[in-house]
Formats: structure tokens, C-alpha cells, sequence
């Protein structure tokens, strides 16, 4: 058997000095007298050298483990340990060791980690990919070094949504059993929550939500003056939108997001501006259901709700009941999906029917919908996400 002990401690003493030259590179480093172009290309290199550091960190982590010295401390697992060693999270640990087995197993990915070109965050979505779908190694790294990370997750879920080891029924379900809702307070006493859902269920949260905070942004542009207050941003705007959607309270007095100030939180005036008043609303049909509240006059929380969840669905994975190889089944924005579950979604659905070729709309099915209507839905078909070079934003889009 071969013995590994001088070897490693040699490797040890390199690590020491790389340390050491490190320590003396932080020490002579002077930023403000680099030019912009100088600070870009020395940006690049320490990337390099952090991902470079993270691959090394990552093949060693495996070995803790395997050989159970982790076991002589106090910490519950083996990540916990790694955690404790570097001072990090145990999810970071965990997925250090995740790809610490997946550089061991696949050698295409180790070859690629070694030169420093792949980062931590795309090394952790090729490994849990590569986990489920091992065939796909050469198909995953194809341009996995120079494209983002957003390219690289968003490949890496349609292959693990067609992958043949996995049941997306199965999983869909461990999804909907472990669905949760929590919140707590932070140091600073403020509201936090977070959530877990099914991908159907979230696309209809995310998109009345964004539509709602759309709405709230375009009423406070209309009625204060511009300039008066800070553009708000889409976070806040959503946050709002949210509170809006909840409190309304049956027989409640729950306020529209445009009747408080929305830094100060006082109440704004609600007579409307000279030559903007109302018209009086007539009164609905016998029989027909009012939306008005006391309190909430006109307000937009109580408009129809508007919902437009977009699902890609290949034809015959959809007569399939599967996807296969490149099928794709998915809801923009979010990711893939089973097809039972966009069957589900299509049965209460308006179908816009788009028929493609090699990436070429051939002709768009819109049920009776104006010429400008499809141009705009083919354009929505061939555009994913935002054109721009180097952007990919999937939300917001302007055509």
C-alpha cells in the first residue's frame, strides 16, 4: 500500500508558503494605483485564485470524512465540523462535500475545476446535477466556463427535470408534503418570513404579487407629485403588494397601500385633487357581487386579479405525459415543472399555441387575437429573457 504521510506533508509546507505569499500579496496590494483596466484584469486573477482555493478545499473534505477523524470533535457531522474548521455555514460545508465526491467521480468536471475556471456556486449546481444525470457530464460542460451562472443553473434544472433516475411526480409530491410558511423576528425586531411551495402554486403567488406592486406603483405615480417622494424600489413595492393581499380582513377596515405615507406610514388625504374628482360608481346588478370595500374605495387590491404564468411545453412531451432528452416543460421565470402538473394548468387556462422550428416561429395560434398580438407573443416565445448581452433578466422584459 502506498504510503500518502511524506507526501502530504510536503503538500502541507507548499500550502504554508502559498499562505505566506499570499499574506505578502494582500500587504504590498494598493488598489489606488491600479487604472480601471488594471483593476479588471486583477479582479479576474484573484477569482482565479479563489476558485482555485475552493476546488482544493473541496477534494480535501471528502477525505475528513472518509476517514472519520471528524468524529474526535463535538460536532454532530461531518459538515458541522468543516463548518466549524473554516467558519462557515454547515450548507456551505455540505455542498463542499458534495462536489469534493463529484471532482472524485467525474473527470472531465475535476479537469475543468483544476485550471480555476468554474466557481464554487457553478461547481455545486454540475455536481448536484451530475448526481442525478451522470451520462450528462460532456453535455454539462460545454460552455459551463465562460457563461453565467444563471445559464448554467437554468441547464442544469432542465436536465434535472428530464433525468431518467428522477420521478418529477415524486418529487412534486415531497414538495407539497413539506410545504411550510414561518417568520420570526431579526435583531432589530423586524417581520421575517420565508416559504416552500410546489412550482405551480409559486408561479400564481410570484405573478399576482408583481402584478398587485405594478398597480400600486402606477397608482402613487398618479396621484402625488412627481418627485415627491424617492422612486420606491421593487422589493418594497412587492413587500406592500403582499401586506395589501392579506389584510384584507372580512368587514375589515384594512387600508390600501396609496391611503398611508410610504415612509412615515400617516395617513394621506383621500379627497382627490381638483379635476380629478369621481364620478359616482353605479350600483351593481341585482344579484351581481360587489367588490367595493368602506375603506378601500376604488382600490386596486380589490380589481380582478390579473394572472399570467407563461408554461413552455413541448407537444410531445405533453402528449407524452414526459419529458424526454431536450423536451422542455417549464414555467418561465421559475424553472421546470412535471407535465401533469402543467396539464393541470392548462385546463383552466388561456392557450396561446406557438409552432416552432430549429428556433423559427413558424405560426402562432392565438384564438382569434389581432396580428399585433402575435407578433408580440412570438417575440415573447423567441425571447426568454432579456437580450442585452450579458444580461439574462427574466422579469420586467419590455418589447
Amino acid at each position: 500500500m502506498r504510503d500518502g504521510t511524506p507526501r502530504a506533508e510536503a503538500l502541507g509546507a507548499r500550502a504554508v508558503g502559498i499562505i505566506q505569499e499570499m499574506r505578502s500579496f494582500l500587504a504590498d496590494l494598493d488598489p489606488e494605483t491600479c487604472t480601471g483596466g488594471q483593476a479588471v484584469e486583477l479582479f479576474k486573477r484573484i477569482s482565479e485564485m479563489c476558485h482555485l482555493g475552493s476546488t482544493a478545499k473541496s477534494r480535501v473534505a471528502p477525505r475528513i470524512e472518509a476517514t472519520g477523524v471528524w468524529k474526535e470533535s463535538q460536532e454532530p457531522s461531518c459538515a458541522s465540523f468543516l463548518a466549524s474548521l473554516e467558519g462557515g455555514s454547515r450548507g456551505q460545508a455540505r455542498s463542499t462535500l458534495e462536489v469534493g465526491k463529484a471532482l472524485a467521480e467525474f473527470p472531465l468536471l475535476e479537469e475543468r475545476a483544476r485550471q480555476g475556471s468554474l466557481s464554487h456556486p457553478k461547481l455545486v449546481e454540475l455536481a448536484t446535477t451530475l448526481a442525478s444525470e451522470p451520462d450528462a457530464e460532456r453535455t454539462l460542460m460545454s460552455g459551463a466556463e465562460t457563461e453565467p451562472l444563471w445559464a448554467t443553473k437554468e441547464r442544469c434544472q432542465r436536465i434535472r427535470a428530464t433525468s431518467t433516475r428522477r420521478d418529477p411526480l415524486a418529487a412534486t409530491k415531497r414538495i407539497r408534503a413539506g410545504r411550510h410558511f414561518t417568520w420570526w423576528s431579526d435583531a432589530e425586531g423586524a417581520f421575517c418570513f420565508q416559504g416552500r411551495d410546489t412550482a405551480d402554486r409559486g408561479a400564481l403567488i410570484r405573478d399576482r404579487i408583481d402584478q398587485l406592486a405594478q398597480d400600486i406603483r402606477r397608482e402613487r405615480s398618479s396621484s402625488g407629485g412627481i418627485g415627491e417622494h424617492p422612486r420606491e424600489t421593487d422589493g418594497a413595492l412587492r413587500a406592500d403588494a403582499f401586506f395589501a393581499l392579506i389584510g384584507r380582513l372580512p368587514g375589515g377596515s384594512a387600508e390600501s397601500p396609496t391611503q398611508r405615507h410610504p415612509r412615515s406610514g400617516r395617513h394621506a388625504p383621500t379627497k382627490p385633487p381638483p379635476g380629478r374628482e369621481r364620478s359616482p360608481k353605479p350600483s351593481p346588478p341585482d344579484g351581481a357581487r360587489s367588490t367595493d370595500h368602506p375603506d378601500m374605495d376604488d382600490s386596486i387590491v380589490n380589481r380582478p386579479p390579473r394572472c399570467n404564468v407563461i408554461v413552455r411545453v413541448d407537444l410531445d412531451a405533453l402528449l407524452r405525459g414526459s419529458p424526454r432528452g431536450g423536451d422542455c416543460c417549464e414555467i418561465d421565470g421559475q424553472g421546470p415543472i412535471p407535465v401533469p402538473m402543467a396539464r393541470d394548468l392548462a385546463s383552466d387556462s388561456f392557450l396561446r399555441i406557438v409552432f416552432h422550428k430549429a428556433g423559427d416561429i413558424r405560426a402562432v395560434s392565438t384564438l382569434g387575437r389581432t396580428v399585433k398580438r402575435r407578433l408580440r407573443i412570438a417575440l415573447a416565445a423567441r425571447d426568454r429573457c432579456c437580450v442585452v448581452p450579458g444580461c439574462g433578466m427574466t422579469s420586467g422584459l419590455e418589447i
